[in-house]
């Protein structure tokens, strides 16, 4: 795979050196080559000229064998000189030409001196044997040499003329014997002519496979094996070839996006699905990105999205991330869907992995807040698979069902509602929170399923509450996730649901998490449309926090915002926390909407919101979520003791 903006490009520079690398070695082993063939041929064919054809004389012979062999031991010392030298500078490749060319060129003289001595100085047939020899000889020789023109014309030149010279002074018929040495010689010239193409396609090919090895290697080195995007090298490399004219005046923008439940989808799917649906993650932000922006898989199912330009700012890095959240994944004949955890920070290009790191902090600080992380961790990976794998039976079983929170009018003190938390009452794990098994339901496909079973048991409960002429309490809070309201069927078993357990619609309120990107798309709008026809309600959970949006409250028809437990710990000493819990009950009043303060504990806390006009709280000062028949009694007895203080119910 090759992520756009991000392989690098092809090793022109070291294309050159692997040719020279590749010419030297070819050429040093055609010196090997001749100077063996010499040392084994020269004794040979002179100690069969010398014993079979007494009548050459002797002194021509040795000398002319004398100086094939000289000329085969400077071949020799020559390869000697090439191995030293074959590591160095361009330089050594030009001298390491010039030795091969004038050895070859002795060697053509050598070989070519053979005939010439049997003419001047031998019979007939020593002549004939001489010249069938040396022609043959030369044919292979000549075939050795054709990886290069300048050695095979260096070699053949004088290894011709010096034959034509010993046909000219032998007493072979010259007429016949030149037409044959023409023909000979030209076929030699193209025969050469047709082994240099063989031979430089040979390099081509070995230049291009070392290529392609060298481009691979590189590729491995700064890419991420399984998706192709970046690894820390990669994006190392990014960084600077990337990097504007003024490096200490840019700043860049990072965002990590971490898949949640990726090792619950492993362990339910297997690792060639859970490797895939990477693949598919990766692609998709390919895609969208278009090649601007640097992109790495630095861990499992972490992403990174670098802007160095900047092109954007990080909140539309988080738009990426988010867009992931709202698109279907088929893999394998499967479709998925995704949940993340994102944080974008902008800073120096020299801090790219400091900034990184800041990132991942906020992510995995948010994910312990949640509790998801740190209860996962706790148990043992054959626990976990057993999780996993018991799951679609405990929704079956009932063993998951709601537990409600009452939610409390901050001035009358009466319950007004109840939010309905998911428990899982696990057999030998006890009760377990949502954080160990939400992700569990988003990867298996069953959040909707647990949806339903969440929405059908709240109305069972707001029911029961209006028969005990509880009407003010008689109000559930359920949340959803965008992705589930937002999609097409969403409303069709809202609707029946609502009508098999006789509620009102308006007893029903849907929560979504500002934790989630909320985008709101055609069809959620229409959802949304829906919704209000019919009158359910629609709350903003976690507001402040994840992807939080003042424009969110004018696109969303929402009738509550819930602020964050983390902006109510700190009240009323926190000075920043204050002013901002203000601010949200004062906007959150002036749409029309009314403010629930979530994770109130302390008496302090509630005189704070009370003062400031905050509708309504939950948390421990309120009362932990119980399960139904429990929340029932309790909602019995709130009404007693507020009946028995003449406080409104």
């Amino acid at each position: 795979m090759k992520p756009v903006g991000m392989v690098t490009r092809p090793w022109s520079l070291t294309g050159k050196t692997m040719a020279k690398d590749v010419r030297r070695e070819l050429q040093n082993q055609l010196t090997v080559t001749s100077a063996v063939s010499q040392w084994v041929l020269f004794p040979v064919i002179t100690l069969c000229m010398w014993g079979l054809w007494p009548e050459v004389a002797h002194q021509p012979l040795l000398a002319w064998a004398a100086l094939a062999y000289l000329s085969a031991l400077c071949s020799m010392i020559n390869n000697r000189i090439n191995v030293r030298l074959l590591s160095n500078s361009e330089a050594a490749d030009d001298s390491f030409i010039a030795r091969n060319t004038r050895n070859y060129f002795l060697m053509g003289l050598g070989w070519g001196a053979l005939p010439l001595v049997c003419a001047s100085w031998g019979t007939t047939q020593a002549n004939w044997v001489s010249m069938i020899t040396t022609m043959a000889l030369m044919s292979g020789l000549l075939q050795i040499l054709s990886t290069t023109h300048r050695v095979f014309y260096a070699a053949y030149i004088p290894l011709s003329c010096l034959t034509l010279a010993g046909i000219a002074l032998g007493t072979l018929p010259q007429l016949q014997m030149f037409l044959l040495a023409g023909i000979y010689f030209a076929a030699l010239f193209f025969l050469h002519k047709v082994l240099f193409k063989v031979h430089v396609e040979r390099v081509r090919s070995a230049l291009s496979y070392a290529s392609h090895a060298a481009a691979l290697a590189r590729t491995l080195e700064h890419h991420d094996a399984l998706t192709g995007l970046a690894n820390r090298a990669g994006l190392e490399d990014w960084l600077q070839r990337n990097m504007p004219e003024n490096p200490d005046e840019a700043t860049i923008n990072v965002a990590v996006g971490v898949v949640l439940g990726f090792t619950e989808l492993n362990s339910l799917y297997g690792a060639a699905i859970a490797d895939s649906l990477l693949m598919e993650i990766a692609n998709k932000l390919i895609e969208d990105s278009k090649g601007k922006l640097g992109l790495a898989r630095l861990n499992g199912a972490e992403f990174i999205l670098i802007d160095v330009k900047p092109l954007a700012a990080p909140e539309e890095l988080s738009a990426l991330f988010s867009a992931l959240e709202h698109t279907s994944f088929a893999v394998a004949d499967q479709a998925f869907t995704i949940n993340l955890r994102q944080s974008a920070v902008k800073g120096k290009p020299a801090e790219l992995f400091k900034l990184i790191e800041v990132a991942r902090g906020h992510v995995q600080s948010e994910r312990t807040e949640s509790g998801s992380s740190e209860a996962l961790n706790k148990l043992s990976h054959e626990a976990r698979r057993n999780l996993v794998a018991s799951f679609h039976d405990a929704l079956w079983d009932k063993q998951i069902l709601p537990w409600f929170q009452p939610i409390v009018d901050c001035n009358t003190n009466s319950i007004i509602g109840w939010e309905a938390l998911a428990r899982w009452e696990h057999p030998t794990l006890g009760i377990l929170m949502p954080e160990m098994f939400l992700d569990i339901a988003r990867v298996s496909r069953q959040l909707m399923l647990l949806t339903q079973i969440m929405l059908r048991n709240s109305g069972n409960f707001a029911k029961d509450l209006s028969k005990l002429g509880l009407h003010q309490a008689a109000r559930v809070n359920v949340n959803m996730t965008i992705s589930e309201l937002g999609n097409a069927d969403t409303l069709t078993w809202l609707e029946r649901i609502i009508a098999e357990t006789g509620v009102q619609p308006s007893q029903i309120v849907i929560e979504l998490s500002e934790r989630d990107s909320l985008i709101v798309d055609s069809q959620l709008q229409k959802n949304l449309v829906r919704m209000g026809e019919i009158g359910m309600l629609l709350s903003i959970d976690d507001f402040g926090t994840g992807y939080s949006n003042l424009g969110h409250l004018l696109d969303l028809p929402a009738h509550s915002v819930k602020l964050d437990k983390r902006f109510i710990e700190k009240l009323p000493y926190d000075k920043k926390s204050a002013a901002l819990v203000r601010a949200v009950i004062t906007l959150a009043s002036g749409l029309g909407m009314t403010a629930v303060a979530e994770g109130v504990e302390h008496e302090e806390q509630l005189n704070f919101l009370r003062q400031h006009g905050c509708t309504a709280y939950q948390g421990y000062r309120a009362g932990m979520a119980m399960p139904y028949t429990v929340a029932l009694d309790t909602a019995r007895k709130w009404q007693s003791t507020l009946a028995a203080n003449n406080l409104p119910t």
